[in-house]
């Protein structure tokens, strides 16, 4: 480990001490290859130096200097991104992680989501909460038969549950350990918008659309009815090359966040997005379909309704050697509780089957998969599963 500032003063003058550099820094550093992670534990600030953060980059910035290493407190308080060249030292902007700063490009590195994880782990474990088994950012509190639930998205948190007292102290302990702002009631999450009404719960991305249909100019286009052409075959070698593949990964990417509330295209943005690498003109056609479906239905919601009989019932179905190119078959499943939707997939096998059954089959072993993953989760909300859960499959 690296201890003193003035280490820092150029490569080339860099003076290694073996008990305070250890091997993998210099080997990083002479051959520009990630540092390994530190296992070591800081006893005072800035006494833990580096970290796998972004591999040093090839090219030099503006100012001529050569991006190399992060520095990260022990106490996570701080990042600061230093660079160095020809003995040159300077330092960019520093961030609180805590302050909810997301779109500081200090913050865009790989290492600071899981350091901050480990940070509200750490606080949310010694409050009473327990990290759940199938979902490592769910955290869980019981006390007298109630809830109290912390679902954590890097520094987003959403807090549930029928435990008021505790709730309301969990924000007060959250206050005093890091910056943080209370938004009120749960209306508008990460793209996703909730709205509550007497029947029940609606979850939709509307707006979510309308920006991704202006992003792409298909705001005023014309509507259509299914996101798909029935029996179309998609093929990797049909129709022109694209030039400029980076707008069709955008528009796959951007489609992919929408199926978080729209299983009905699953399907199809699974198809598209399987030629993102070389994409065609047909592939970009099949995209702005599903675009024009979106218009079309861009009213759609999933509704959870209120005081119904909630078990967990599923469906699945494989559409046998439907990928042209490789005939592997397709899974897709959907799972229900109660009435609501709240799991659904559509995916490529991962090899090819040699009779319809064997594709049935393997579309009914993942959807079985998934119930147990499901069945695990309910036990971890405290709302145990003491039946069979039904999955009808299509053959």
């Amino acid at each position: 480990m690296m201890m003193k500032k003035s280490m820092l003063k150029g490569l080339s003058q860099l003076d290694i001490r073996t008990d305070t550099v250890c091997a993998g820094c210099q080997y990083g550093k002479a051959h520009q290859l990630p540092y390994q992670e530190s296992r070591f534990k800081a006893k005072e600030p800035l006494e833990l130096v580096h970290y796998d953060v972004f591999r040093p980059v090839k090219q030099p910035s503006i100012g001529g200097m050569w991006y190399m290493v992060t520095f990260i407190d022990d106490s996570l308080s701080q990042q600061r991104l230093e660079s160095m060249a020809d003995g040159c030292e300077e330092r960019f902007s520093s961030l609180r992680i805590g302050s909810g700063n997301l779109y500081d490009p200090t913050n865009r590195l790989k290492q600071a989501p899981r350091a901050w994880y480990g940070k509200i782990a750490e606080f949310l474990t010694q409050s009473g909460y327990l990290v759940t088994s199938v979902y490592f950012s769910l955290f869980i509190k019981t006390n007298k038969g109630k809830l109290a639930i912390v679902l954590v998205y890097v520094d987003d948190l959403v807090i549930t549950g029928d435990d008021k007292a505790e709730i309301l102290q969990t924000k007060e302990n959250l206050s005093v350990q890091f910056q943080m702002k209370e938004l009120g009631q749960l209306k508008y999450f990460l793209g996703l918008e909730i709205d509550r009404t007497q029947s029940g719960i609606f979850l939709c991305q509307q707006k979510y659309s309308e920006d991704l249909l202006k992003k792409f100019g298909m705001l005023k286009c014309k509507p259509i009815s299914t996101p798909m052409e029935q029996n179309v075959r998609m093929c990797a070698h049909e129709g022109k090359s694209l030039e400029d593949a980076t707008m069709y990964q955008q528009l796959i990417g951007s489609l992919v966040y929408l199926t978080l509330t729209r299983p009905d295209i699953s399907y199809a943005i699974s198809v598209i997005s399987q030629y993102m690498q070389n994409p065609n003109k047909p592939h970009l056609e099949a995209a702005r379909r599903i675009l024009r479906y979106v218009k079309n239905t861009i009213d759609y919601d999933l509704l959870y309704k209120r005081n119904e009989d909630c078990k967990l019932v599923g469906y699945c179905d494989a559409d046998y050697a439907g990928d042209y190119d490789t005939r592997r078959s397709t899974t897709g499943y959907v799972f229900k509780l109660g009435s609501g939707t709240i799991s659904w997939c559509s995916k490529r096998q991962p090899t090819v089957s040699l009779s319809t059954i064997e594709a049935e089959y393997r579309a009914a072993a993942m959807a079985a998969q998934e119930s147990t993953w499901l069945i695990q989760l309910m036990n971890n909300l405290h709302q145990p599963v003491d039946y069979a859960i039904p999955v009808y499959c299509d053959n």
